[in-house]
């Protein structure tokens, strides 16, 4: 069977917003992909290289400010992510992107998620070595204090190089 989804949309009313929306729930989609370097629009789930945990969104919360956290692979939706072609990284269960509180520049904000916005503190730039920036703030995506604990918060930081920096 043949599965179709929009791959993106424009929610009327909101300016540059842009949400995934699917015909089939997140868990049915095909083709999930490795994170790369500038990836691709397209899903994809989110590995620490340090911890071996993914990206998620805390209890699978739909709300506004929930944290990021890392997890152990549970396959749900709340560690699937839509990267779209504007550098959005946005969770397949809440439909909404991954941010920096109120766009702080401060080492240890934490990544949250939020409405789609006109925003830089919700675009993202992975390199090659999986290292992911915040456009924004200039400063990267990591698990603070490198923990390899579920439930450790996603935090901005300048770049250290450690592995809690770097993302598969």
């Amino acid at each position: 069977m043949t599965r179709s989804f929009v791959a993106s949309m424009t929610v009327a009313g909101v300016v540059g917003a842009v949400v995934p929306l699917l015909s089939t729930p997140a868990t049915a989609v095909t083709g999930v992909r490795e994170l790369t370097a500038n990836p691709a629009p397209g899903y994809y789930r989110i590995r620490n290289f340090g911890s071996d945990k993914y990206l998620a969104i805390g209890a699978s919360s739909t709300d506004n400010g929930a944290h990021a956290v890392q997890w152990e692979y549970t396959g749900s939706d709340g560690q699937l992510w839509y990267i779209n072609a504007d550098r959005k990284i946005i969770n397949a269960n809440s439909r909404k992107c991954l941010a920096i509180g109120n766009g702080s520049t401060e080492n240890g904000a934490h990544a949250v998620q939020w409405d789609c916005l006109d925003s830089n503190s919700q675009r993202w730039e992975i390199s090659e070595a999986g290292h992911i920036r915040n456009v924004g703030t200039g400063k990267y995506l990591a698990i603070g204090a490198s923990s390899t604990e579920n439930g450790a918060h996603a935090v901005q930081w300048a770049y250290t190089g450690s592995t809690g920096q770097r993302w598969v």
